[in-house]
């Protein structure tokens, strides 16, 4: 059975008598103005279209919904009012809450996904009950590496960076890692002239790939203008530049910093642009939540589509253990490939996607 948790109650949750067969708690600011508050409903609308879509298929799921509160105010008492009737919480939205999410699961032996603090830090980074649905910066550096060497195989990388601004540590592992697999690293200032980006380029039938340690629009910019006079230099060899994700959340896809070369997007969730099969998705939304019927849905709500499906099929399948049968799922917007490095370590999904854009505008997409 499907059933919808309303959020304007009063008081912290609603319940149901009912039995289910997956009870997930979702624990995020749903009563926080803003962009909290708006987040967090656009998630919690995924998840319930999930639940609805798999009536069908025999999984009934349980929803109920917990307000966090403010990011400073103590999470305990909401998570003893959950944790009797779930398996499997999710949450928390703010950074401050996650360590004590991440205690309080291993504790009660209960899993836990975080889908809005990506990041580990290192007392959840040795919890085995918690999953983050991103890599963390060791898995995004090796399955980039893999992906970008199944593009390009041998290749010649400029590592461009500021002096003010040492290499983040997710440039220098990709940096790293790409070396071991053969290809030969140089390093120029972001400030590179035209004429030395050139110079450093090899000639040979080996590709170039730019990784540029930079993040501000205006410094990326300025980066796109200098590549366009590279490649109207007419050079022999094959450019591309590798953008990282925090690009890609900076800079709108319409800026024409995207066109100057190739560039591929490392990825966990797709791009709106690219993303599977989204019409019926996009209706339903509108549909089921009454909104304005046109443009897509936030990508919050297709990220909650697809880690509901993947959460509420898992728990059905195997429950509460079900990361240990590492099931695999390939989703409208996501995918999800969990893996851990040791036996006590938290689950990250290693089911990166690259988006490769080619300079006519057309798009294929890399994957395992």
């Amino acid at each position: 059975m499907f059933f919808f948790v309303g959020i304007t109650v009063q008081g912290n949750s609603q319940r149901s008598t009912e039995e289910h067969s997956v009870r997930v708690s979702i624990i995020l600011p749903f009563k926080s103005g803003g962009e909290p508050g708006r987040r967090s409903l656009d998630f919690y609308r995924g998840l319930l279209l999930a639940a609805d879509h798999l009536r069908n298929t025999g999984v009934s799921a349980r929803i109920a919904a917990y307000d966090e509160g403010a990011a400073n105010s103590p999470l305990t008492p909401v998570l003893q009012a959950a944790v009797s009737q779930t398996d499997l919480l999710v949450g928390p939205y703010y950074a401050g809450h996650d360590v004590e999410l991440a205690t309080f699961a291993l504790g009660h032996e209960i899993p836990v996904f975080f889908p809005f603090c990506p990041r580990s830090t290192q007392q959840i980074a040795g919890n085995a009950f918690v999953a983050l649905p991103f890599p963390d910066d060791t898995a995004w550096a090796e399955e980039t590496a893999i992906l970008l060497t199944a593009v390009f195989g041998r290749m010649q990388v400029l590592v461009m960076q500021s002096d003010a601004t040492p290499l983040s540590r997710r440039t220098q592992m990709l940096a790293d890692r790409l070396k071991r697999k053969g290809a030969r690293l140089k390093m120029l200032p972001i400030d590179a002239t035209p004429a030395q980006i050139a110079e450093a380029l090899s000639r040979k039938r080996t590709a170039n790939l730019v990784i540029a340690a930079a993040t501000d629009h205006d410094v990326v910019r300025n980066l796109a203008s200098k590549l366009t006079v590279v490649t109207e230099m007419h050079l022999p060899a094959r450019l591309a530049v590798v953008a990282h994700p925090e690009w890609a959340a900076n800079i709108p896809e319409s800026d024409d910093v995207w066109s100057v070369v190739e560039t591929l997007i490392p990825t966990i969730g797709f791009s709106m642009l690219y993303a599977r099969d989204l019409g019926m998705l996009t209706d339903s939304y509108h549909h089921w939540f009454h909104t304005a019927p046109y443009g897509e849905p936030p990508a919050d709500f297709f990220m909650g589509y697809d880690m509901g499906l993947y959460i509420f099929t898992g728990l059905s399948n195997h429950g509460r253990g079900f990361i240990e049968k590492r099931p695999k799922y390939k989703g409208k917007y996501m995918d999800f490939n969990m893996k851990r490095e040791n036996n006590t370590s938290c689950w990250s999904n290693h089911a990166l996607r690259l988006l490769h854009k080619k300079v006519d505008g057309t798009m294929d997409v890399v994957s395992f």
